[in-house]
């Protein structure tokens, strides 16, 4: 068996920069790849070319990859995310907010003074013993700013809750703080869910409790609910508590207005 040995023999030329590769003049040579090699005898091949440095700055086709004309590539700039949570490092978040923020207690909430409701009963300050009188009351949802627990907050109050004390020992408690006669499309004396009967003449005061239902906001970013209730201011209004007594009469008193009961 014989053995073929083929050896190669790289030979570094002049570069051809500057000549297109269809105007390189290779003589008795074979042009290969835009290089000249002289002849090929079957023994050995013997190319010419140009080396580039990897990583050596330059332009055109034989440029290192990433180079810019002999210039340093730019640094990129890199914009950290704006973030106000209490667990923000450098400029960035870690972990979860609930982990950074406190639990809240109806108790914590005591600098935290919630509005009262208003309250009025019909017919306007005055009601007939025996006869159901109907208490309106309403609170609306508000907030509150300050400070809480180290952290600015601004707290929640939705209403849930009305509790009223009609004063003769007599107490109710309503999600509702009810509506007037008209608006329930009823006549006046008639019963509601929100009206007394008081048994003996005399001055009531009657007085309504709002209750909340608190959440607070820490930081403008997270929102936790507090458990349980806050109670609101009590207002109160006097009520005038009468007898009606009736008679049988021959007219109106739009027909005639000095009769009885008139």
């Amino acid at each position: 068996m014989i053995a073929l040995a083929l050896a190669v023999t790289f030979v570094l030329t002049p570069s051809f920069e500057g000549r297109a590769a269809t105007d390189v003049d290779c003589g008795g040579g074979i042009k290969w790849g835009g290089a000249c090699t002289v002849e090929n005898a079957g023994t050995q091949v013997d190319l010419s070319g140009t080396a580039t440095k990897p990583g050596a700055t330059g332009s055109g086709t034989s440029a290192a990859p990433g180079a810019n004309s002999g210039r340093p590539a730019p640094t990129p700039t890199l914009t950290p995310n704006s973030c106000s949570s209490v667990l923000c490092r450098d400029s960035y978040t870690v972990g979860e907010a609930s982990d950074g923020y406190p639990e809240v207690t109806v108790a914590d909430l005591a600098s935290f003074r919630p509005l009262g409701a208003s309250v009025r009963n019909e017919p306007a300050g005055v009601a007939v013993v025996g006869m159901p009188s109907n208490f309106v009351a309403a609170a609306s949802t508000h907030e509150l700013r300050g400070e809480l627990l180290g952290f600015a907050a601004t707290v929640r109050f939705v209403p849930v809750g009305y509790a009223f004390d009609f004063g003769d020992g007599e107490r109710l408690d309503a999600t509702s703080g009810g509506s007037p006669w008209a608006a329930l499309g009823q006549a006046e004396f008639t019963p509601t869910a929100t009206s007394h009967v008081f048994r003996e003449r005399g001055a009531a005061r009657v007085a309504v409790t709002p209750s909340y239902r608190a959440s607070v906001l820490f930081d403008g970013a997270f929102r936790r609910d507090v458990a349980g209730t806050v109670r609101g201011p009590v207002e109160t209004i006097q009520v005038r508590v009468v007898t009606v007594h009736t008679a049988l009469v021959e007219a109106t008193c739009a027909e005639r207005a000095g009769g009885p009961g008139c």
